[in-house]
Order: C-alpha cells, then sequence, then structure tokens
C-alpha cells in the first residue's frame, strides 16, 4: 500500500512544480534586456522553463525544471536605448495547457490518495 501512497505523493510534488515553472514563465514574461537588433540574446535574459518528469524505478515519478533553450526573442521596443530588447519567448496559451495538466494530475493523484484510503479502510474493517 506504501507504493500506491508514494506514486500519488511524487506525483502531487511534479504537479505542483509544473505549476511553478508556469507561473515564473507568466510572471516574467515581460523581463526583457537591450540588445543591438543583430545581437544575440544576453544570458541574464528570462528563459522560459518546462517540468521533465521520468519514472522511478520501481514505482513514482521526479520531475525536475529545464531551461528551454534558444527560448527569447529579439524584438523592437521603443522603450529600450538601442531599439530593441531581448525578451523570453512566451505563449500564453501553452501556458494555460501546462496550468490545466497540473490541475488534472493534483486531480488523479488525490483521487488515487483517497482510493487507497478507502481501500485500507475496508481491509480494516474486513479484519475487525
Amino acid at each position: 500500500m506504501e507504493q500506491i501512497r508514494s506514486t500519488a505523493l511524487t506525483g502531487l510534488a511534479a504537479a505542483t512544480r509544473r505549476l511553478a515553472a508556469s507561473a515564473s514563465n507568466i510572471a516574467n514574461q515581460r523581463t526583457t534586456r537591450p540588445v543591438d537588433q543583430d545581437a544575440e540574446a544576453p544570458a541574464d535574459v528570462y528563459r522560459p522553463v518546462r517540468v521533465r518528469q521520468t519514472a522511478l524505478v520501481p514505482y513514482g515519478v521526479e520531475s525536475e525544471f529545464e531551461t528551454l533553450e534558444s527560448a527569447t526573442v529579439v524584438e523592437p521596443d521603443p522603450y529600450s536605448p538601442t531599439g530593441y530588447s531581448a525578451a523570453p519567448d512566451f505563449d500564453y496559451g501553452e501556458e494555460m495547457v501546462q496550468q490545466r495538466i497540473a490541475m488534472l494530475t493534483y486531480k488523479a493523484n488525490l483521487a488515487v490518495l483517497s482510493a487507497q484510503g478507502a481501500m485500507e479502510e475496508a481491509l480494516l474493517d474486513i479484519s475487525a
């Protein structure tokens, strides 16, 4: 029974990370740095992150943040001293999808924990 609980808890942790990554991307979507039009984005420009999940043996899931490569764009910026700024390559639609996945993952793992609790209760009733 501990395997069920462990799997659900690591799933909840992965959902929390997915939501945190999306929140970070949204909060930093207008973080810009002035650049020349033909220059590459400086290293200190915020780069969006995603969560990579991998299965753990024998059960559970491990999740970690990964920075998306080439996730910046150079765009015109009338407020920049150079006329251009490097900004994160950001897509609100993708962030909404990531948040929806996190919500559904929470629900699924909470249902697993609830079912496990019901099974343990039924087992104790049978044993009594």
